[in-house]
């Protein structure tokens, strides 16, 4: 069971928490202009659906979008808010 499978359908948690081969949706973004304007340079919006390719403690993350994969620190991870897709 993914810690995250205890979280009731719709539960807004930071992407940091999320588990690799999870797939979320990006709700909504934290952390200033900077940060929006960088995730929206990637293409990602809120409704944006993501994939966890790689989550591991103190590292980055990796995720894909459609075709593309990116890198999100994990202090951006922690400014992300996703919701599980299912």
């Amino acid at each position: 069971m993914l810690m995250t499978d205890r979280l009731d359908a719709g539960t807004q948690f930071p992407l940091h928490l999320a588990e690799e081969n999870e797939k979320v949706r990006l709700m909504d973004v934290g952390g200033g202009k900077h940060l929006l304007r960088q995730l929206l340079a990637m293409g990602l919006l809120d409704g944006s659906e993501l994939q966890v390719l790689r989550n591991r403690p103190q590292q980055d993350l990796l995720v894909s979008h459609h075709q593309s994969r990116w890198i999100i620190s994990s202090g951006m991870a922690r400014e992300m808010l996703v919701a599980h897709v299912g």
